[in-house]
């Protein structure tokens, strides 16, 4: 009793560490984020300076991108209905992995492998912001460019929570990569065909007020949708390479303690042994139907 309530607080530390490290990432790559937003709107704010424009004054009217998608759309303003769709995905996302889980450590990894995938995603569209800035995909777009270091660092909290907004940060779609994410984890871990069907209209819905709100130019929406998908591929089958090279030595090690405790029916305990009744197939975990199924304790992301 001793030695398994010793390893239970051990993984629960473990797992919170785990579970911590991965949002901490996101919060710090989406600070760097909202960062390279800044210095993108300062670089069209620049450009445009050099071309004539007066600081904070010109518009962007004129040099607009031809979207051939948007171009066959309606424009409609109201921004918040996007903003809502898009923040509504993300929390029923979080708060219906915690109801599917049926065990803290089910809900501890899921949560995770939410921050490690956006983080990841994240810090993508830091990079494609940095290299290319892209002019607004509306005309009357004013960025709102800090006078100084210290009034970049006061927006950031502003842009993060939505009540600033950056006018170039366009490539690519921020909105659409929490869309996508949040159906792809719909897809992979609901338990029942309506919560996929729910996701599918939501995310369809979210889509398309990105578009009709002119928040992004088609193309934007295009490659979040196809880096999102891909990231959440070569995360999913990276976790599972890694969970079967750890069984793999796992089962190494019981065969050398078996040999060497001859005549032993089970391993002699230890922390393999313990993580034998945690340690499951991937297949196995999105279902998440029993309380052993929803372990995986040795998948750290």
């Amino acid at each position: 009793m001793g030695h398994s309530g010793s390893f239970d607080g051990r993984l629960a530390l473990r797992e919170a560490a785990h579970t911590g490290l991965a949002w901490a990432a996101l919060a710090l790559v989406t600070v760097w984020m909202v960062i390279c937003q800044e210095w993108s709107d300062m670089r069209w704010v620049q450009a445009q300076a050099a071309h004539g424009g007066r600081h904070g004054e010109r518009s962007s009217q004129g040099h607009l991108l031809y979207d051939v998608v948007l171009a066959r759309l309606p424009f409609v303003r109201e921004t918040w209905v996007s903003d809502a769709l898009v923040n509504s995905a993300g929390l029923v996302c979080v708060v219906g992995s915690l109801c599917m889980a049926r065990s803290w450590q089910a809900r501890s990894i899921l949560i995770r492998r939410v921050g490690w995938m956006m983080a990841a995603l994240y810090l993508l569209r830091s990079f494609t912001l940095s290299i290319t800035t892209l002019p607004p995909s509306v005309a009357d777009c004013k960025p709102v460019v800090a006078a100084d270091q210290a009034g970049l660092i006061g927006s950031i909290p502003g842009l993060i929570s939505g009540r600033l907004s950056a006018c170039t940060d366009k490539m690519f779609s921020g909105h659409t990569t929490i869309l996508v994410i949040s159906f792809l984890f719909w897809r992979r871990y609901a338990r029942h065909w309506a919560f996929l069907a729910y996701s599918a209209v939501h995310t369809f819905a979210g889509i398309a007020s990105v578009l009709l709100v002119r928040l992004h130019y088609s193309v934007d929406v295009l490659l979040a949708v196809v880096l999102t998908c891909a990231v959440h591929h070569i995360y999913y089958r990276a976790l599972g390479a890694a969970i079967r090279r750890r069984r793999r030595a796992s089962a190494l090690r019981h065969r050398r303690n078996r040999s060497l405790f001859a005549g032993a029916d089970d391993a002699p305990p230890g922390v393999d042994a313990a993580y034998a009744r945690v340690d499951v197939d991937e297949d196995e975990l999105p279902r998440l139907s029993t309380a052993s199924t929803s372990g995986d304790a040795l998948a750290r992301l």
